[in-house]
């Protein structure tokens, strides 16, 4: 009789359930990434391979879902921070709305010249510079 394979092992392992997903490394997990830990860092806190990590969401969707909601809260808990820090501050408002409402609130200048062209100025000048210079490498 031929022995068994080191995968073969594992398997029969897994079968009989023997797994590090367990409670306090899910609960390791789900604390790092409430923390806005990237994946590699979560694994690292919670004592497993990276790979390990990708199996378990890929096989348990409700797992991945999870995961990713955390993953998202600080996120979410900064905007709400944000947004709620608009009302006292109108710098920071401002500056909120020249990243989020560029066509209403960006300090880009138009200048019109002595030919009544249109003259544009800031990062728009900027993007044709550098596509000429581009442009003219390629030739």
């Amino acid at each position: 009789m031929s022995d068994r394979t080191r995968r073969q092992k594992i398997n029969e392992k897994i079968g009989k359930g023997v797994s590090k997903k367990k409670k306090d490394v899910l609960d390791k997990l789900e604390q790092a990434f409430s923390l806005d830990c990237t994946i590699e860092e979560a694994c690292l806190h919670a004592d497993i391979n990276p790979s390990t990590y990708y199996v378990w969401v890929k096989k348990d969707k409700k797992l991945s879902e999870r995961f990713t909601a955390l993953r998202n809260k600080p996120i979410l808990l900064a905007r709400k921070t944000l947004v709620e820090g608009l009302k006292d501050n109108p710098e920071l408002s401002l500056k909120y709305l020249e990243r989020k409402r560029k066509s209403e609130f960006s300090l880009r200048m138009e200048n019109i010249n002595a030919d009544g062209e249109i003259d544009i100025e800031d990062d728009e000048r900027m993007k044709i510079i550098k596509k000429k210079i581009i442009d003219g490498k390629n030739q």
